[in-house]
């Protein structure tokens, strides 16, 4: 048999390819039922094609669910950008509709969610019924590369090169206290009085607990007129604004809500 009168095996199918990567992001086959309502059977059929279509053999079976194989590894790569591009395709040939028709998707971060941005949807879609909005209040970024929303208000730049990024405010951190607080346990007279107070601390993604060093140490050195940036270096204020938080934060919680409920 000559070279053109062999059958084509032909190349990988996308949906299989498609299937190969949820299983190869959730770890399991039986994870691909939740992501794209596949039953196991199914999955093990296209990954068993995408092997015999490849050549080569992607998973290794484990009581716990699937490992990838370096083979594996190298396709997971590659289907990764191929993914990207098609995400990119669909959404440059998607029709010019009505904005203020359909579903959008937002994800945002948890307390501008609830606080900021929730009480604008609700009147948005009061004067736009056709309109629906879903939004997810969580820390955790979402990936608009892979469609995961639509639009993201977060508090990091995010790394994707094809997402388009716009600034639309700013979002200060200072100490507070609440009023009961206060009545209770008095207003402190300066930093240095501080060692006599709480802290609550928010720390979880995108709001890390780090970033109150510099402000807590910068805080020290204004409340004393300047006179401690000559007294002390730097490296001491960071020493002692990080000792501070140390030995006085008495609750870290990893979301908005808690924060607010803690203070």
């Amino acid at each position: 048999m000559t070279r053109e009168d062999k059958p084509d095996p032909g190349g990988p199918n996308w949906e299989h390819l498609q299937t190969f990567l949820a299983a190869a992001k959730g770890g399991s086959f039986r994870a691909v039922q939740l992501t794209m309502g596949l039953a196991p059977n199914t999955v093990r059929r296209h990954v068993k094609a995408l092997e015999e279509a490849l050549g080569v053999v992607l998973f290794l079976r484990n009581p716990n669910g699937v490992e990838l194989t370096n083979d594996g590894k190298r396709l997971l790569e590659v289907t990764e950008k191929m993914e990207t591009s098609f995400l990119a395709i669909r959404r440059n040939i998607e029709p010019n509709v009505d904005k203020l028709k359909g579903e959008i998707w937002i994800s945002v971060t948890e307390g501008l969610g609830t606080v900021w941005l929730m009480p604008q949807a609700v009147e948005l879609q009061a004067k736009n019924p056709d309109l629906r909005l879903r939004i997810d209040c969580q820390m955790d970024a979402a990936d608009l590369s892979r469609n995961e929303a639509d639009l993201c208000v977060q508090l990091e730049l995010p790394d994707a090169p094809d997402v388009k990024v716009a600034k639309v405010g700013s979002l200060h951190i200072m100490p507070f206290a609440s009023r009961q607080y206060l009545e209770h346990y008095g207003r402190p007279t300066s930093l240095d009085d501080c060692v006599n107070h709480k802290f609550v601390v928010q720390d979880g993604p995108q709001t890390y607990a780090s970033e109150f060093i510099p402000m807590v140490s910068a805080a020290k050195d204004s409340d004393a007129g300047g006179k401690s940036a000559a007294a002390k270096s730097a490296a001491e204020m960071q020493r002692a604004a990080e000792e501070l938080l140390r030995n006085n934060t008495a609750i870290i919680c990893n979301t908005s809500t808690a924060h607010y409920w803690a203070i």
